[in-house]
């Protein structure tokens, strides 16, 4: 892999936390980090699709604390998926899901620190987290997957 590419895509600025990414970017580059970072913003699904196939790491979200369908589309990609997972919301998924999720989670704080991790790891490293991104979705987010199970706690119910 020649370099990591970030991206970084976008409707609404404020609850992806994009100034949180744009500093980190920032300074890692002013430190001599070598990267690509894409970037859009208000780019219709399409774009953004063409846009998630020239990057290695996804920075979804850094406010919010859960990831979205931006998320759920890139890891199908086999893309590395940073954002922020806030405890207080694990609760409310199976347990079993957060053993399995494969985000890498980072707060806004922590942001610049992992991405000048994710920097050091080694092309099998990357192909690895990506491809335990494309399980993830296959397990929790296929639509047949979820369809067949809904059938079978509909019948135990019954």
């Amino acid at each position: 892999m020649a370099r990591l590419i970030f991206g970084h895509v976008v409707n609404h600025r404020s609850p992806k936390g994009t100034r949180f990414i744009l500093k980190a970017i920032d300074s890692l580059r002013s430190q001599g980090h070598d990267f690509g970072f894409l970037f859009g913003e208000c780019v219709p699904h399409k774009t953004a699709m063409e846009m998630y196939t020239h990057i290695d790491v996804l920075l979804e979200q850094f406010v919010l604390g859960w990831y979205g369908l931006q998320a759920v589309e890139c890891m199908a990609m086999g893309k590395i998926v940073i954002a922020h997972i806030n405890s207080h919301y694990t609760d409310c998924v199976p347990q079993e899901l957060l053993r399995d999720l494969p985000i890498i989670s980072a707060n806004a704080t922590e942001l610049e620190s992992v991405l000048r991790h994710i920097l050091t790891l080694s092309d099998d490293v990357i192909l690895r987290l990506g491809e335990s991104g494309k399980e993830f979705v296959h397990k929790w987010h296929d639509a047949e997957t979820i369809a067949k199970q809904l059938v079978k706690d509909y019948v135990k119910e019954n």
